[in-house]
């Protein structure tokens, strides 16, 4: 995993961007909040500008989509064992 990957998911981790699951704790949901994934770029951005971060902004989005791209909205062991 690159390190601007792992940056972005620490981001958003510490908006609530992504959270983990309330019944399987290893689980890491989506919340679908936009102005966090915004707050999380936004903090990415500070450490470019910072200099602890070499990315472009272009770059730090394609890290941030991408980290995204692995955490469904909803828990699919809580899912598969919903009673219909």
């Amino acid at each position: 995993m690159s390190t601007l990957r792992a940056l972005a998911i620490d981001a958003l981790k510490e908006t609530g961007a992504i959270k983990e699951c309330d019944v399987h704790t290893d689980v890491w949901l989506d919340n679908l909040d936009v102005g966090a994934n915004e707050e999380a770029k936004a903090i990415l951005m500070a450490q470019v500008q910072n200099e602890f971060l070499v990315a472009t902004e272009d770059e730090v989005d394609q890290a941030i989509a991408e980290a995204l791209t692995h955490y469904p909205d909803e828990c699919g062991y809580c899912t598969d064992n919903m009673l219909d």
